[in-house]
């Protein structure tokens, strides 16, 4: 055992231990540690370290850089202020801590972290199109209790991930009508396929949009720009590739950054993109993590033109929304009903398009037929999103509390996120927070507003949605240069409530997202405007126009049987009464 600073280190266990618990190290790092502080009187060149740690392959300086990153970033060190690791120029590293070795030491008491094998190696882009969706601040009640374990599972979980990975959405460079599909449906498919390796968490292309949409409407184009997203998110390599025709077979461009706007470029040619995926996605992961063994994905087990179907459906509901979705996942399960993925996502935009009885039907039915663990704890999320809407949290917590087993990074920010929205409906503000901090600890944007626009309502003298980082006035216009009415609805929506807007602000955000409404056909959208309306009417003294508002909203919310809204309405019609 070696103590160093606030840390133990056991090279016998490879059990790091830190001041918040343990830190997760895979095997190469642990390996790297344990050199560098049993050689710590010395400056270690690269050649002993790879000589001494790395079989010989084409990667291996590649892989020590890179592991000397990680290394850092798991310490919290930096290459440029080091507390731990220095770079020596021109001769390697040097461990520059003092290092004790206590005759006695106690074992620190520490949570195992969660690592599961079993990921899914389809897509997950709807997993965080959920929680980023989430402007949770909403309505009623009493207080509620802190869901046990929280704050371990989120530090448990952050420790087991060994690498993040942005993937950007791609650019189709086919000018094929039958290929629009690629930019979020093929990009969505990568992002999936590198979620199924463990070790590695992936920021898709949805999320990926709305963190850059903060500032511009494009991705970087210099490597300092790169760069400073990339640090500023915490995220460790983006990948951007352009796809083209060429004759019969498609070319796909890649190309990896890294935080320090380094990049490696790439060209893979396949005669199907969509059905090669896991394979591209296994060449990939041994460019990002050269040192880790090589792992070959199965091949998907869908027809092929399923499979294009749910991208078109993918893109759709990125840009356009369900209404339009809903028809490519419908032929999807009609080309290859054992598809339970585009089941799930026909559900999900009968959700939001107000069928609610249907949206159960397919979500009920996948639970019934599905096998694969990280597709069971999505739809019971999503299932749980329905409850909340129909005013049951009660069954909403007994379908979360049967998605404990979802370790992943992705889905666990779901479970914290959806608990975040039953506080909220509570009036429990600090753990609103507490929850939607550590949901965003475990997977980047989680408090961005994305698609598919679950916006939710502020109560009048309680706090108003927190302003997301990328719900300014550069987003919105960002946004709809992008195209992307969903993740717009909800920026729209969240700064129709932001007291720090002026009213006339406010009012313009709201009739806006009162056309989207519309465009997208979302009821449960079209209330919360009508909602707001009423607010505003009845902030600048129009308390009769108020009244009408809230019982149109009223007589929606009873067809919907939207119970939650009910609530709401209630409450602000007895506001606009007192008037």
């Amino acid at each position: 055992m070696l103590k160093f600073e606030h840390f133990r280190f056991d090279a016998t266990t490879g059990q790091l231990t830190g001041p918040d618990g343990q830190v997760y190290l895979r095997q190469k790092l642990v390996q790297l540690l344990d050199y560098l502080l049993t050689h710590n009187d010395r400056a270690i060149s690269k050649e002993e370290l790879l000589g001494e740690l790395w079989q010989h392959g084409a990667y291996r300086e590649r892989s020590l850089a890179q592991s000397i990153l990680e290394l850092r970033k798991a310490l919290g060190d930096s290459a440029s202020d080091p507390r731990f690791i220095r770079t020596v120029p021109g001769k390697g590293y040097q461990w520059i801590c003092q290092v004790e070795k206590p005759e006695t030491v106690e074992q620190a008491h520490t949570p195992t972290p969660l690592r599961s094998g079993k990921y899914r190696y389809g897509l997950i882009a709807s997993a965080l199109l959920l929680i980023c969706a989430l402007a949770l601040y909403a309505v009623t009640g009493t207080q509620t209790q802190s869901p046990p374990q929280t704050q371990s599972l989120a530090t448990s979980l952050e420790q087991t991930t060994g690498l993040r990975v942005m993937v950007i959405p791609f650019d189709d460079q086919t000018y094929s009508s039958a290929m629009q599909w690629i930019e979020y449906g093929l990009s969505d498919m990568l992002a999936g396929d590198l979620a199924a390796i463990p070790g590695i968490s992936v920021v898709n292309p949805a999320n990926a949009s709305v963190l850059i949409s903060a500032q511009s409407p494009s991705a970087p184009t210099t490597p300092r720009a790169w760069a400073a997203l990339l640090q500023q998110h915490q995220i460790d390599r983006a990948i951007t590739a352009t796809v083209r025709l060429s004759g019969k077979s498609q070319l796909f461009e890649y190309q990896i950054i890294d935080p320090l706007g380094d990049s490696e470029r790439g060209t893979l040619q396949r005669d199907d993109l969509a059905v090669a995926m896991p394979e591209i996605a296994s060449s990939l992961h041994q460019i990002l993590w050269p040192d880790q063994d090589a792992i070959e994905l199965p091949p998907y087990g869908y027809t092929p033109s399923a499979m294009h179907d749910y991208a078109r459906g993918i893109q759709a509901l990125q840009l356009e929304g369900a209404l339009l979705a809903q028809h490519y996942f419908a032929a999807s399960v009609q080309i290859d009903p054992g598809h339970l993925w585009s089941l799930t996502y026909l559900g999900i935009c009968q959700l939001l398009l107000g069928d609610w009885e249907r949206a159960e039907q397919q979500l009920s039915h996948v639970l019934a037929q599905a096998s694969e663990p990280q597709l069971l704890n999505f739809s019971k999320i999503w299932l749980a999103m329905l409850r909340v809407r129909q005013g049951d949290t009660s069954q909403a917590n007994v379908l979360l509390a049967t998605t404990e087993d979802a370790k992943t990074p992705q889905l666990a920010a779901a479970r914290l996120q959806i608990q975040a929205l039953i506080a909220a409906r509570h009036q429990n503000w600090p753990l609103v927070d507490t929850l939607r901090q550590q949901a965003s600890t475990l997977a980047p944007a989680s408090n961005g507003p994305l698609l598919p626009g679950l916006a939710e309502l502020s109560e009048p003298g309680q706090p108003s949605p927190r302003q997301p980082s990328a719900a300014g006035t550069q987003a919105v216009d960002n946004l709809r240069v992008l195209g992307q009415k969903p993740a717009l609805l909800s920026v729209l929506l969240t700064q129709a409530q932001q007291p720090t807007l002026s009213l006339p602000q406010r009012q313009q955000r709201l009739e806006q997202a009162s056309t989207l409404t519309q465009q997208l056909g979302q009821p449960y959208e079209q209330i919360i405007t009508m909602i707001i309306r009423a607010r505003q009417a009845h902030e600048l003294g129009q308390h009769q126009a108020a009244q009408t508002t809230l019982k149109a909203a009223y007589v929606l919310a009873t067809e919907l049987k939207a119970t939650s809204l009910l609530t709401v309405i209630e409450r602000s019609q007895h506001v606009a009464d007192e008037g």
